[in-house]
């Protein structure tokens, strides 16, 4: 073997550049791809814990709900019903207001309302139980990416969603939401007795 036959040819060194290059691009796409796919999964697990939390929020409220007559800022009672379907909110009263060793003279009811605007889900909430004119309702964003709700009272497996039923005769309550990926999900709260 001499001098001249040690080495690689200029051929040989292109190819094996080109090989590389090709496995590199290769990585490349895939770890891409990987990386996309990692972004859309978070992104979705985050709409769906965002969804998860909402529910519970709302379930509460329903599961302490209260069965009562309320006064609007100028003390004539309101009628606690939830109109036809395609609603985009209601309003309830419910118990289980915190109030720490009694630090506010006030009751345990709270007055609170979901409604759509804007592409979010707002819960408000009235500082006194009924709506004076002193202070505004405190909202909070609880849901992104919403289109809509539709309320629909229900009496057994039946949902009503053309008529009007007064709150205090429904047994249930079915939420549609429309998300903004055009998604529609189904939520069925049950409403207690008392």
């Amino acid at each position: 073997m001499t001098a001249r036959d040690a080495g690689f040819t200029l051929v040989e060194v292109l190819v094996s550049m080109f090989v590389f290059s090709l496995i590199s691009v290769g990585a490349l796409i895939a770890l891409t791809a990987t990386l996309d796919a990692r972004e859309r999964s978070e992104a979705r697990i985050e709409q769906v814990e965002q969804l998860a939390a909402a529910r519970r929020i709302m379930a509460d409220d329903f599961a302490h709900m209260v069965r009562r007559q309320n006064r609007d800022g100028l003390g004539g009672i309101v009628n606690e019903s939830m109109s036809a379907a395609l609603t985009d909110g209601f309003e309830l009263t419910r118990r289980g207001r915190p109030n720490p060793e009694g630090i506010y003279p006030r009751g345990d009811l709270l007055r609170v309302g979901w409604r759509v605007e804007e592409g979010r889900l707002i819960r408000a909430f009235l500082p006194h139980e009924n709506p004076a004119f002193v202070e505004p309702p405190l909202d909070r964003t609880v849901l992104d990416d919403v289109e809509a709700m539709k309320v629909m009272p229900m009496i057994g497996q039946t949902s009503f969603n053309s008529i009007m039923i007064p709150l205090d005769r429904a047994e249930a309550v079915s939420i549609d939401l429309v998300h903004a990926d055009g998604t529609t999900t189904r939520h069925v709260f049950e409403i207690p007795d008392v």
